[in-house]
Order: C-alpha cells, then structure tokens, then sequence
C-alpha cells in the first residue's frame, strides 16, 4: 500500500546520527544485510553495505527495543516492573477461533493471539522448568492445563522459544521534530501484545499531526502535545498509582487481576476507560 502511495523503502537500516534543524532532520543512517553463513559463529551477525543521508521534515523512531533512535536522542529507559519470562510458540490456528485470549492466573498468566494466514501464536508465562525445550508435547501440556477449553490441540510447532521480558519505559518519547513510538519508546511482556498495538496507534496520532503541521502550516506545539500525550498514557498505565474501584457488576475475581488486565488490554484512553467500564472496572 505504501509502494503505491510513492514511499521509498531502504531496509534493513540503523541510524547513526541525528542533525536537528528549525525546519528539518537530517538523517544518518547505514544499510545492513546479513553476513554469509561461513559457520555457526556468523548467524545473526549484520554487515554494512550502504551508507545513506536523508533530509526529513519529521522521524519517527520505530526500531524496536534496542532503539538507536533512542540512543541518539539520549533518552535512556527506565524499568518499571518485574522480569517476566514467556515461552512462546507459533503454529497453524486450532479450531475455529480467533479472538485472542486473556488468561489470568498466579504468575502463570497466559495468551492467546491469531495471526494472519490461519496462524496463532501462545504465550505462557514460567515461573518453573525454564530449561525445557519449547516443543510440541510442552505446548500440547500447556494448553491442556491452562486452556482446556481449546479445540483439539496443535499438530505442529514452526517457531517456539523461552525468553525473558522487561517492563521498560523510555525517560521521553523525543522531542520537536524526532519522536519515539513502539518498542522503541516501551516494552512490556507479550501478555496482550499492548506495545505493538499501542505502538501503531502513536504513529497514526503522530503522523496525522506532522501532516497537519507540513500540509496546514499548523504550529510544532501540535506534535509536541501528541507526544507527550502518549507518554503521560504509558505512565499511567505502568505505574499503576492511580488505583481502581469495582463496579456493581464486575465479576469476583476482577480486583485481584485488574493491574495485570489493565496493563495488557491493548487500548488507552478514552477506549481504555469505556473497555474497562464494560468488564466492571474504573480508574481513579
């Protein structure tokens, strides 16, 4: 959809230096691809192939966790909550659902995502056997245990792995004509997938500000404030400070879980608030 639109793409690239002027961003950056399979000690590794300049009237840094945008402006991250680890599998859909699942338990919480093209994705968090393989008879005693209302269980692994997560928040989401959106500027656990979402849902508010503001004329302040919103969003919904009541028709088991829920549902808000509202739930 973007090609159509004329958007060029140079991929995979890094950023190497920022310039900030009153009217533009300069860009450096460097075009990778990966080192030849020689032997086992070059997978993974990247080599440089191009070196680029661009001028931009806007950037927006979306690259991901180890963010060299970020890096750049200074911004280091800050963890606001405990490591978690997740094991994960992907594999064919099972069934004919394909909704994600929520599911809440002593630090045994669990997900359920579908993905394109019939596929899914599960996610477990460990607190024990952290040195079993991830292969199909794990995933097939996980969903049996924790999701036994699943059709049928899978009959292939393609992709599984256990790994740990941080809560993490960038100490500013940028500034002026550079912002941070995603992973780049937060990280939670895989529990609901809210960094991704939340992530396109920021760069959505931003660009349509930096349009207003290229094609309008409008001020900076406009993008400024839709950044620093996002970042006031993410702080409310990481610290958790602010506290919770139950409404009349909120199940029993909701007070205990409503952090954990709250920090997973994949909205903010005025969606956050009314999302809440339905299942019984109000910020204070």
């Amino acid at each position: 959809g973007l090609r159509r639109e004329g958007v060029e793409f140079k991929s995979p690239c890094q950023a190497t230096a920022l310039e900030e002027h009153s009217d533009r961003v300069r860009i450096h950056a460097v075009r990778r691809q990966p080192v030849a399979m020689t032997s086992p000690a070059t997978y993974g590794e990247w080599e440089p192939i191009e070196s680029l300049s661009i001028e931009a009237t806007f950037v927006l840094g979306a690259d991901g966790y180890d963010s060299s945008v970020r890096e750049l402006l200074g911004l280091n991250t800050v963890r606001v909550g405990p490591l978690e680890t997740f094991a994960l599998f992907e594999g064919p859909q099972i069934g004919p659902e394909s909704a994600m699942a929520l599911c809440l338990g002593s630090n045994q919480d669990s997900v359920l995502l579908p993905l394109p093209d019939q596929r899914m994705r599960w996610g477990f968090q460990m607190d024990a056997q952290l040195d079993r393989d991830p292969d199909l008879e794990s995933l097939r005693k996980l969903l049996e245990a924790r999701a036994p209302w699943q059709f049928g269980l899978p009959q292939r692994v393609d992709w599984s792995v256990v790994t740990h997560f941080e809560r993490r928040l960038a100490r500013g989401f940028g500034a002026r004509r550079t912002w941070l959106v995603g992973d780049a500027a937060h990280v939670t656990s895989p529990f609901g997938g809210q960094s991704m979402n939340r992530g396109l849902s920021e760069a959505y508010d931003l660009i349509e500000a930096m349009t207003a503001c290229i094609s309008d004329q409008e001020p900076l302040e406009g993008v400024r404030q839709v950044g620093e919103q996002n970042e006031r969003q993410w702080q409310r919904l990481l610290s958790g400070a602010d506290g919770f009541e139950l409404l009349a028709h909120a199940p029993p088991w909701l007070g205990e879980h409503a952090q954990r829920l709250v920090s997973a549902l994949p909205v903010s808000g005025t969606d956050l608030e009314q999302t809440l509202e339905q299942l019984g739930l109000v910020m204070r």
